[in-house]
């Protein structure tokens, strides 16, 4: 007898092994990549979103102030009985026509925030960006009202307008730092 046959080698790992680390080692570098894109996704959103909140709110009162100027400046001849109908026609339609700018405003911004990607599983994120559609479009609503009949102005202008706290609260929960908070 030899001893080559006495000898003992180093015993070589089962394959399977080999493949179990490489499986290990390539879950958790998807996992990595995916929770970083999944993070940098919800900081666009939320950067998307909370612009979508101060450019509604912004444009909601500069589009009273530009309604409400338009009726001052055509409310004499609205009121007044010493001009035609056709010619108060036109006046309202002239307010009227005001609030329709602010409307196709307010749509690009709901157009804007509606085309944010928020991540499926996501749920705090998905609220906030349902809350702040909800904001645009009670705003909307509320112009959409006076660019169909001038003569809304006065109860769509005395209702209390829309709050953001709601939209801006859900976003803060889904991470957001709101740098243009009240």
């Amino acid at each position: 007898m030899t001893l080559e046959y006495l000898e003992v080698g180093e015993r070589s790992r089962p394959r399977w092994q080999g493949f179990l680390v490489g499986a290990v080692v390539l879950i958790a570098l998807t996992a990595a990549v995916v929770a970083w894109w999944s993070g940098r996704l919800r900081e666009q959103a939320n950067e998307s979103l909370g612009l979508a909140i101060v450019d509604v709110s912004r444009d909601a009162r500069a589009g009273e102030d530009v309604v409400l100027s338009m009726l001052q400046y055509t409310s004499p001849a609205i009121w007044s009985t010493m001009v035609g109908e056709d010619v108060r026609a036109g006046m309202r339609g002239l307010v009227q026509s005001s609030a329709d700018e602010v409307v196709r405003t307010l749509q690009e911004t709901r157009a804007a925030a509606a085309g944010t990607f928020v991540v499926p599983w996501d749920d705090t994120q998905q609220r906030a960006k349902a809350a702040v559609l909800d904001l645009v479009d009670a705003h909307l609503a509320r112009f959409e009202r006076i660019a169909r009949d001038a003569k809304a102005i006065g109860p769509v202008f005395g209702e209390t307008p829309p709050s953001d706290d709601t939209a801006r609260a859900l976003l803060r929960a889904s991470g957001a730092n709101l740098t243009a908070d009240r």
